[in-house]
């Protein structure tokens, strides 16, 4: 749902739902979608504090990576 959510440009919703699942399972997919919401919603400054939280978790991720770039 929140991958539909995202693709329709709904990023607030599908961030909220991204967040979710970041905090129940705090993987790399979820927290780098979870960024590109915020990023996308126009909060600038979240993003920014939240990829870091999730570079430290997967530094070598390259979806992580990607937005810890976009997000800068």
């Amino acid at each position: 749902q929140a991958m539909q959510l995202c693709d329709a440009g709904q990023f607030e919703d599908a961030g909220k739902l991204y967040h979710q699942l970041w905090d129940e399972h705090g993987d790399a997919f979820s927290g780098s979608r979870y960024v590109h919401c915020l990023r996308k919603a126009g909060h600038a400054k979240a993003a920014v504090t939240t990829v870091r939280m999730v570079v430290e978790k997967y530094p070598d991720d390259v979806y992580v990576r990607r937005e810890l770039v976009w997000a800068l």
